[in-house]
């Protein structure tokens, strides 16, 4: 049986007082989701260990089959594998991400990391690979060693490597200090010195450079600091095919979700290749995800929408939901109609990964085969609040028991 996972990347939110107390989900229009909870099997995910939030990455690596507690300890291991670089054992990995600080009174320049500056763009204005490419070229000339590494990745988002690291430090997601001071921001615990100067570092080295002159002048968001993040250390997945020798492909933008699927031995896809500009064309993902299933059992498909909760455009971020449910789980629920034999598990997570939100929240899901589905429907919408009313599934167990029900 031909099986497409969906993760929807930004599906869930919180209740927000802007739409009166209810969720993105709750207010927008989502037929084909509804469809899928009301006809299949319609609950929440969860992990055995309570201690691990469902945050984006995390649920990509569960629903590959793997537990988290022994095969997650950052985002930066993952980042590192999409781009080919082999971690030491006691080598540690950061994602170095460019963004944009301000000051709360005035541009701050001559200010040092604290209260008196905050976080105004996590994605640095747009920045373009070329553009970041020399600043990493910068970064890596005047704040590399043979400790520091920094190596270009895409677009705002890179890796730097602190060779041979004690650090236990916890960094956080810049999306969780949008708009605000990024004092409670700042990296803590061991080695965080160290990682803090480093940033301290980057905003004087980056306050000039030409790049960041052209762009200013430009009214464009500079790229004036190095935010380092999801440090981890390399955790080697046993290869996908040895527990399931079945032809698959994860398809994702995200170089740190497509850093997992290479990191479990899989193919993966950039959909963003085949597109000549950078919107937000959902079409192309199922476009690229039909043509793969002619010839994969399982395709994986890592869908992120703009980040829904950081806007205060409500009606926009009601807008991209509908426009998921419409261009993705439509089409898909169509393509499966007519070829039979096939089976679609949509999962909506929260954007980022922020920790400390994320355990907070539930994480819908719904399985659903048009050969497969209930005789009688029951009346379900797919929305956090309703999907809390069905049964409580394993991330990490999911896609076995799927495939064991195949084979008996």
């Amino acid at each position: 049986m031909k099986t497409i996972i969906v993760q929807g990347d930004g599906l869930t939110s919180h209740a927000l007082p802007e739409l009166d107390g209810q969720t993105l989900l709750q207010v927008a229009k989502t037929p084909n989701l509804d469809e899928m909870a009301s006809r299949g099997e319609f609950g929440t995910l969860t992990l055995a260990s309570q201690t691990i939030p469902l945050s984006s990455a995390v649920v990509h690596l569960s629903l590959l089959g793997y537990d988290p507690s022994r095969y997650y300890s950052g985002l930066g291991p993952y980042e590192a594998a999409s781009l080919d670089i082999v971690l030491e054992p006691h080598d540690m990995a950061f994602l170095c991400q460019f963004v944009t600080l301000g000051s709360v009174n005035g541009r701050g320049y001559d200010k040092k990391l604290g209260p008196s500056l905050t976080l105004d763009d996590e994605e640095a204005g747009g920045l373009d690979t070329e553009d970041a490419k020399e600043l990493i070229a910068i970064a890596n000339e005047q704040l590399g060693s043979e400790a520091i590494q920094f190596y270009t990745g895409e677009r705002h988002r890179h890796l730097m490597v602190w060779i041979g690291s004690p650090s236990r430090c916890r960094c956080y997601d810049p999306r969780a200090a949008r708009g605000r001071t990024i004092e409670p921001f700042l990296p803590s615990g061991k080695g965080a010195d160290v990682v803090q100067e480093l940033m301290e570092a980057s905003r004087v080295l980056l306050r000039h450079h030409p790049v960041n002159q052209e762009r200013e002048q430009a009214e464009i968001n500079p790229a004036n600091c190095l935010w380092l993040w999801g440090p981890g250390k390399a955790i080697e997945l046993p290869k996908w095919k040895d527990r399931w020798p079945i032809p698959n492909v994860t398809i994702s933008p995200s170089s740190v979700h497509r850093g997992i699927a290479m990191s479990a031995g899989m193919d993966v896809l950039n959909p963003l290749i085949h597109t000549e500009d950078d919107s937000h064309d959902l079409s192309q993902y199922v476009e690229l995800c039909l043509a793969e299933i002619q010839t994969r059992d399982i395709v994986y498909l890592h869908v992120p929408m703009p980040d829904t909760e950081g806007t205060t455009d409500m009606q926009a971020a009601i807008h991209t939901i509908e426009m998921f449910d419409a261009q993705v789980v439509g089409p898909l629920i169509q393509a499966f109609s007519e070829k039979g034999n096939c089976r679609l598990l949509v999962v909506g997570c929260r954007a980022g990964e922020d920790a400390q939100v994320s355990m907070l929240f539930p994480t819908p899901y719904a399985l659903y085969s048009p050969f497969e589905s209930r005789h009688t429907q029951s009346q379900f919408l797919f929305d956090e609040i309703h999907a809390v009313k069905g049964p409580v599934r394993d991330a990490t167990r999911i896609l076995a028991r799927m495939l064991a029900t195949e084979a008996s």
